[in-house]
């Protein structure tokens, strides 16, 4: 891939870049998406750099046209200040464009491509008031402009206050995965979506939250085990709640671009634990009751099924996978589609857990942990049926 660089010109609207967007300034929130796309420089001219750079020491402020010729891409995209390209529309640009010509972008005049042609001179035009502008007519009867459509992403204006909202609306939709469950994503997501939008300005880590998520998981797994009736419902409300929380996490994590090994290692095993937790409350209450031993070693099925699942997964996909990004996205990490691996993320998804609510207020858990007995060695058997697969 060709190193482009990312210039914005706020000589005179420099305010906006401090606009703060679901946490972050609009100049780090510009800057974290540009390297995530593979840009590998963000400068931004300014008449007087020194109040700008405390908003983020990895943009390169610049004041003069000559520290631009030193730079070593060969083209520029050049945004408009007060506009927010998207992640989708950055990695669409940078796959529909080459080195060899400048790009007009009709459908989004806020960013344009700038093809260098040996005469960095052109670029003093952005030194002007009307200096981007300036520059697109330049390019309008240049031998080396092309008109592109891009069709995938956006650019979001977040020049007037009023607009922010919007923005932010946006871009937590996109943090919403094709692969989720049906009531994680018409139900869950809403909630933990607008409990993410009240914590994104706060000090609170995504890892903070992981631990406090496994807490009421285990709260919750504590009164299931109490005795049937409020005790179990207030306990699968609270199992609810943890799952609810723990897509809080990950949405700030992505939302603010501080992912990291730990916060998805933490994330993956605290809910297995949760799970594992909640099979030996229900097995004990069970057990309490009947003084049966039946339950017990169903809880033993359904533990062992789902921690050897677990690790499973882990030593297929997670173990030495080090980018940026969810740790955890499917239950196998080869490209290829197919049924099998359909379904095996189909079962790994948390949508079972509004069954555990319902199955509460009628007095069954029961029921839920003969399922997951059954069901998590038969989850691990898919998983390894998978694997046997893919490795001939």
């Amino acid at each position: 891939m060709m190193n482009y660089s990312l210039i914005i010109p706020a000589f005179f609207n420099g305010q906006f870049l401090k606009v703060r967007i679901a946490g972050l300034t609009l100049i780090d929130r510009l800057f974290h998406e540009a390297r995530k796309c593979g840009i590998q420089k963000v400068f931004v001219l300014c008449s007087n750099p020194e109040l700008l750079k405390p908003l983020n020491n990895s943009v390169q402020f610049v004041n003069m046209i000559d520290e631009l010729k030193r730079m070593p891409q060969k083209s520029s995209i050049i945004l408009k200040c007060g506009y927010l390209p998207d992640e989708l529309f950055f990695k669409s640009l940078l796959k529909s464009i080459d080195g060899k010509f400048s790009y007009m972008i009709p459908h989004y005049p806020s960013i344009l491509v700038f093809k260098e042609n040996n005469d960095t001179q052109k670029l003093k035009k952005l030194w002007g008031k009307n200096g981007f502008d300036s520059l697109c007519d330049e390019l309008k009867n240049s031998p080396f402009s092309k008109v592109l459509d891009i069709e995938n992403g956006n650019i979001y204006d977040t020049r007037s206050p009023e607009r922010i909202p919007f923005v932010e609306n946006q871009l937590f939709k996109g943090l919403i995965k094709d692969t989720e469950g049906f009531m994680s994503r018409h139900f869950g997501r809403k909630i933990s979506i607008a409990i993410s939008k009240r914590l994104v300005e706060t000090s609170i880590t995504p890892n903070q939250i992981t631990l406090i998520s496994v807490l009421i998981g285990l709260l919750g797994g504590f009164f299931m085990g109490v005795s049937r009736g409020l005790w179990q419902i207030l306990g699968s409300l609270l199992f609810l709640t943890h799952s609810i929380m723990d897509g809080c996490d990950g949405e700030i994590a992505r939302i603010k671009f501080s992912e990291s090994r730990l916060g998805g290692l933490l994330d993956f095993w605290g809910d297995n634990v949760v799970h594992s937790a909640v099979f030996i409350a229900i097995a004990w209450e069970w057990w309490n009751r009947t003084q049966a031993f039946f339950p017990l070693l169903l809880a033993m099925f359904a533990v062992l099924g789902c921690l050897a699942s677990a690790g499973m997964i882990y030593w297929k996909t997670m173990r030495f996978k080090n980018e940026k990004g969810p740790l955890y996205t499917h239950v196998s990490s080869f490209k290829e589609k197919n049924k099998l691996k359909a379904i095996a993320d189909f079962l790994s998804r948390r949508d079972f857990i509004y069954l555990v609510v319902i199955l509460s207020f009628f007095k069954h858990l029961d029921w839920f942990l003969i399922c997951s007995a059954l069901g998590t060695p038969a989850f691990l058997l898919v998983l390894l049926w998978l694997y046997a697969k893919e490795s001939i």
